[in-house]
Parts: C-alpha cells; structure tokens; sequence
C-alpha cells in the first residue's frame, strides 16, 4: 500500500541526503587523487614506483568497495562486492596492476554517474511533492474559513480561488474556470471546467473562482496518491534488482568453491603448484561480472537522465 506518512519520509529523505552529499564529495576528492596517481604510475621517471602509485590509487578509489568486500568474506556473506574485491586482489597478485585498479576505478566512475542521476531524480521527487496544497477555504453558512487541507472532509464545501492550488478531489457546484492540469497529465493546455464536473488535486486554478464539494479527502485525493506511489517506487527494489541480488549469493560462492578446488587439484594429483594456483586466480578474475556491475550504474543513469 502507498505510504501515508509522506511528510516524515521526506525529512528522513532529506537528512540522510544531505549526510550522502558531503560524503560524496570527499569521495570525488580521493578519487580525482586515485586518477593522479593511476597517470602518474605511466610516467618514466616513476617507473619504480608504478607498483606503489597503483597501489594508493586502488585504495583511495575503492577503499569502501574493498573493506565491504574484505568483511563479506569473512562473514561467508558472498555478495556482487565480495567476488569484485576478490578479483582486484587476484588480478594484483597477477602483475595485472592496471587492469586491477582499472576495475575499481570504472566501477566507482559507474557509481558516481548513478548518485548524479539520483540526485537530478531526488529534486524532480521535490517538485512532485510541491503538488500537494496545504490549506483549503472551507465554506460554512456563506462564511469562509482557511484550514488545514488534512481537516477537509468528503462533503464539505471549498471556495477555489484564481491562483491556488485544487486542494482536493472534488465537483464543481457553482462557478466555471480554466485549471492548469500540467503537473498531473503533462498537458501545457489549460482545460475549462464548469458545474458538475469533477476537478483532481493538484491542477491550479487559472481564472475565476470556483465553489466545489469535497468528493474525496485530502489522504485518498489524487495529488497524495501520485506522491505516495513515487515514495513507494524509490523506496522499493525492482523486480531486476531482486533477482540479481538473488543470483549473486548463488553465483558467488559457487565461482569461490570452484576457483578453491582447482587451487587444489596439484596436491591430489602432484601437479605444479604454483601454475595451478595461478590458473585459480585467472579464473576468479575471469568469473568476475565487472562488465555488468560496471554497467548496470551507467545504464540506470542513462535511463534516468533521458527521464528527467
């Protein structure tokens, strides 16, 4: 059911932005360091200390992605992060150093493109709440009173000034106007309205005033039905993200078990060591999903971004 406490979740929506934002920002300044360090590994001059610059520019970049991954292990909670960490390790102990930190370093640029875009759909959410009127003129016995719109009830009688915002869903009794229904529909033109006809909250009043009964209240009138479902859609995973969650706790463990038993397969058999262990790691880097986990943040901001 849509979430009929929409003022607290978007103080709590609010704080817990502005908290995001001033890490994200501290983010951005480690990562624009980790790229410095990552360029500076390919100059001549630093050619000893390539190993060590890539090294610093791994940290700085997913020091985050790396600390949840280095814990999930030891906690057997195999997640998309967990095999991540475990394929920039494994690629490191390869001398893939470029490729190892390449990885992080795409998959945090994927990240940062995703916050942007939530934060571009976070100020459209902003906009969709401002359809919501906070006060009504209550009509009793010819003599007008402002309320709060929370105190209007189905059957009470509401002046709709030019200017103001449709408080509620209701049917026009006497008047006739031009609403501004842009916010609802999407459609610039504005339509008339007359006696009889029923008006939805959230349009504006363009014109001339208008007297309407009250044919739903303000909790179940179509203004606070459309920001009720955009709070229950942000605040609730797709279909898509519950499946992939679903898949990694499979996935994972499964590439982890299988990348161990090879790593054991010398000891059975008296094989090389060494070029078997090797061989388990390059699976592991193989078996990771970084093309996807890379991709998944950059198409969602571009799916967002066409949106906005």
């Amino acid at each position: 059911m849509p979430c009929k406490h929409c003022e607290h979740c978007e103080i709590e929506h609010n704080d817990h932005h502005e908290y995001a934002k001033k890490e994200n920002k501290l983010d951005i300044i480690l990562y624009i360091i980790a790229i410095i360090f990552l360029v500076m590994s390919f100059i001549p001059v630093f050619v000893n200390m390539k190993v060590i610059f890539i090294l610093l520019s791994i940290l700085l970049s997913g020091y985050e992605l790396l600390f949840n991954g280095i814990k999930n292990i030891f906690k057997l909670n195999f997640k998309e992060d967990t095999l991540m960490t475990i394929a920039v390790i494994a690629a490191f102990c390869l001398g893939e150093y470029v490729e190892s930190c390449l990885v992080i370093i795409l998959f945090r640029l994927g990240e940062f493109l995703e916050e942007r875009a939530v934060d571009k759909s976070n100020e459209s959410i902003k906009e969709i709440v401002k359809i919501k009127a906070d006060t009504a003129n209550r009509v009793i016995k010819d003599v007008i009173e402002t309320v709060d719109v929370k105190e209007i009830k189905v059957g009470d009688t509401i002046l709709i000034k030019p200017g103001e915002k449709i408080p509620v869903d209701c049917k026009v009794i006497y008047g006739e106007t031009q609403i501004d229904t842009s916010s609802l529909t999407g459609e610039s033109k504005p339509i008339f309205v007359s006696k009889e006809m029923e008006i939805l909250s959230g349009g504006v009043n363009l014109t001339g005033s208008i007297t309407c009964k009250v044919i739903r209240d303000a909790e179940n009138s179509a203004a606070a039905q459309i920001v009720d479902l955009v709070y229950e859609a942000t605040n609730n995973k797709g279909k898509t993200e519950k499946f992939i969650t679903r898949f990694s706790k499979i996935y994972t463990p499964i590439v982890i078990l299988v990348a161990v038993l090879i790593a054991i397969i010398p000891f059975i058999f008296n094989l090389d060591v060494k070029d078997w262990i090797m061989r388990a790691l390059i699976f592991l880097v193989a078996s990771c999903p970084c093309s996807l986990v890379i991709s998944v943040p950059l198409s969602f901001f571009t799916g967002l971004r066409k949106n906005i």
